[in-house]
């Protein structure tokens, strides 16, 4: 009891000293670090494989059996959970809440990398990824088209992305699934050998018309002007009329070979 009597003899003291632990109390609630939607760390991880080709019961036998018996080796482990598609399985697994979610992420990488000769080579992708609160996605939308071309739903998609990250909230937005646009060019061999142009000489020159260079700047009446080269292709023509060697005294393009 010397506890309360020592405070209710000194009050001027106690009043002190609650005073300030009230004044701490309120400083650390204005200071405290705080997020609407803080990032929490799951304990666990997810080992994506795409292999192109593969049917449900081939991912399960080449690709699922060897990954979840070289998880399963692991300690901790709450539950091991496997999903397989045509060309692509996942192994998601989750330990224990009260371990930590770096160490076991960095075991789950190691006993993957260990075991990755086991697995077919000629697998297209394997990616591991860590669980966390953040990696939500809060919106998915998809364009689909029967007449649209992959380009045209590819520029909607673009400009709904711009449209997007104007909104206020957004942390990131990402367009998936659009395959690149590729140009195809068949060589002409016969004319190739007649005209003494080899293969490496055109690839190394639409290579270097279509890369953008900085010509550096120029200074004219005290403004500055930036100089580039035109470089990037913009159109099939412009890639047809590439000049790519001459013959006879003539300049020879690429649509003349190809």
């Amino acid at each position: 009891m010397r506890l309360p009597k020592l405070a209710i003899d000194n009050y001027q003291f106690t009043i002190v000293v609650v005073v300030l632990l009230l004044l701490m109390g309120v400083s650390s609630y204005l200071t405290m670090p705080r997020t609407e939607d803080p990032p929490v760390y799951i304990p666990g991880a997810s080992v994506i494989v795409i292999y192109p080709g593969a049917n449900p019961y081939d991912m399960e036998e080449l690709v699922a059996q060897p990954l979840e018996e070289a998880i399963n080796e692991l300690d901790d482990i709450k539950k091991i959970e496997t999903r397989m598609l045509d060309g692509f399985t996942s192994v998601a697994v989750e330990f224990n809440f009260e371990t930590d979610a770096d160490e076991k992420f960095n075991e789950v990488v190691q006993k993957v990398n260990a075991m990755r000769d086991d697995l077919p080579d000629d697998i297209y992708s394997l990616d591991i990824q860590k669980w966390s609160s953040t990696d939500v996605s809060i919106l998915q939308l998809a364009f689909s088209s029967e007449t649209a071309s992959f380009h045209q739903m590819g520029n909607a998609a673009e400009e709904l992305k711009d449209e997007l990250e104007k909104i206020n909230g957004i942390k990131k937005v990402e367009i998936s699934a659009l395959p690149e646009r590729e140009v195809r060019i068949s060589l002409d061999m016969e004319k190739m050998a007649m005209m003494n142009i080899s293969m490496n000489q055109i690839s190394e020159i639409l290579q270097g018309n279509n890369a953008n260079i900085p010509g550096g700047s120029l200074k004219l009446q005290g403004k500055n002007f930036n100089i580039k080269t035109s470089g990037s292709y913009k159109s099939l023509e412009e890639i047809r009329r590439t000049i790519v060697g001459g013959h006879q005294g003539k300049i020879v393009y690429l649509e003349s070979i190809a």
